[in-house]
């Protein structure tokens, strides 16, 4: 995983743990799904729920804001990150 030496630098750990997490969602929906890319939506989207199992949406939204202005998919993400904080997760088993 790859992430430009100035940003991670700027990144907080939480953040660095986030586009970790969220990298490895691609990695993971990549191999799930036979190898074959979704659309560039849904694999972003697919790729921040692993990731909020690790931070939670507030860190990968915060991220969003700082780092995706002026992306309209940014804007999109935020959105369905929002809407993930509202639906309650199952309870895990014991």
């Amino acid at each position: 995983i790859l992430i430009e030496k100035t940003i991670y630098g700027n990144l907080s750990v939480e953040e660095r743990q986030a586009a970790i997490a969220h990298s490895i969602g691609h990695i993971y929906s990549f191999i799930k799904n036979d190898f074959w890319a979704k659309p560039r939506l849904e694999s972003e989207i697919e790729a921040n729920k692993v990731a909020v199992r690790y931070v939670g949406a507030d860190v990968l939204i915060n991220l969003y804001k700082k780092y995706g202005d002026g992306y309209d998919i940014a804007y999109l993400l935020i959105e369905n990150l929002e809407r993930q904080k509202l639906t309650p997760r199952p309870a895990s088993a014991s």
